[in-house]
This record gives structure tokens, C-alpha cells and sequence, in this order.
């Protein structure tokens, strides 16, 4: 299956395999939609949209199991599964909201990048401890163990240094 988003319509398109030019359309946000993730172990599909609404789909069912205010003020988010499927990061102005997914309860919220209105998630560590994220503007990267409220690493990239991808 594929799924997109659009910057000019609120809806998600979901394509199956068995019948590839026909597009399932969900009405999915009240805003554009600018990330849209798969679960790593199940048919879940995280949507995030610029009114930092993130919505948790059953792709099975087309039905939203659970809507997370992620909070924020307009800026383009981002979001990203753990590995286990467990946890979802969302990114938007300034801040970095770690999810428990089976619950629906906001497990951190962390000023991610001062005075960047684009901040980004690159990945999650392996075992699902912690997250680094990237400020575009100031080509800074910060990595946060769970649970913990300042950056363990910060790496300077330099200004408007591309990052395309990363693993750790």
C-alpha cells in the first residue's frame, strides 16, 4: 500500500495493491496535510496536519483510532514511529511530543530548537530510547534519551547544511 498527503487538500490517498489506480480518499485533517508515516509492525497510519493535529488511522477499517493535539502555531510538523510501533514523535514550531500510542497520553514535551520554525525528526535509536531531531535553520542535530528534559547531544552542521538522512 502507498499513502500520500497534499499540501492542497486536508484529505489522505491510500493506494492498495489490488487495485493500484484507485485511490481510498479519507477525510483526514482541517488543514493541510504534511507528514504522513506507516507503523513499523502493523496497519497504522500516523497523518499530521498544520494544525498540529496528528491522527492515528486503521488502515484496514479506514477509521481513526485516536487524534493527539500535538500543539504549535502553524509551522509544517513532522512525526516518526519508534521502531517498536509504540512511541510517535511529532515535531512542529519549536517543540518535539513523544506518544504512547496504545494510550493516547503525551509522554514528553521539550522546547526542541529555539527560534527554528522547522524542526525535523531523523531518527529514532534501535531500542527506542531516543530521538534525534535537526533545526533546518541553524543546522543544529539533538539527541534526547526519554524521559530526560535537555538534549544528551548536540552537533553543529552548519547553516542551511542539507541533511538528507541519518542512522544511528
Amino acid at each position: 500500500m502507498v499513502a500520500s498527503g497534499s499540501l492542497e487538500s486536508p484529505h489522505l490517498r491510500i493506494w492498495r495493491d489490488n487495485q493500484p489506480g484507485v485511490p481510498t480518499e479519507l477525510a483526514a485533517h482541517n488543514a493541510a496535510v504534511d507528514a504522513v508515516k506507516w507503523s513499523p509492525t502493523d496497519l497504522l497510519l500516523a497523518s499530521a496536519d498544520r494544525d498540529h493535529s496528528v491522527r492515528l488511522w486503521n488502515v484496514s477499517t479506514g477509521a481513526v483510532e485516536r487524534v493527539l493535539d500535538a500543539g504549535g502555531n502553524g509551522a509544517a510538523p513532522d512525526l516518526a514511529w519508534s521502531g517498536d510501533g509504540k512511541l510517535v514523535a511529532v515535531t512542529g514550531d519549536e517543540i518535539l511530543s513523544i506518544w504512547d500510542v496504545g494510550t493516547g497520553r503525551r509522554l514528553q514535551h521539550l522546547e526542541a530548537q529555539k527560534n527554528d520554525y522547522a524542526v525535523r525528526i531523523v531518527g529514532w535509536s534501535q531500542d527506542a530510547r531516543s530521538l534525534t531531531i535537526r533545526g533546518s535553520f541553524y543546522g543544529v542535530l539533538k539527541t534526547w534519551n526519554l524521559g530526560e528534559p535537555t538534549p544528551t547531544t548536540t552537533i553543529h552542521i552548519g547553516v542551511f547544511r542539507a541533511l538528507m538522512d541519518m542512522i544511528f
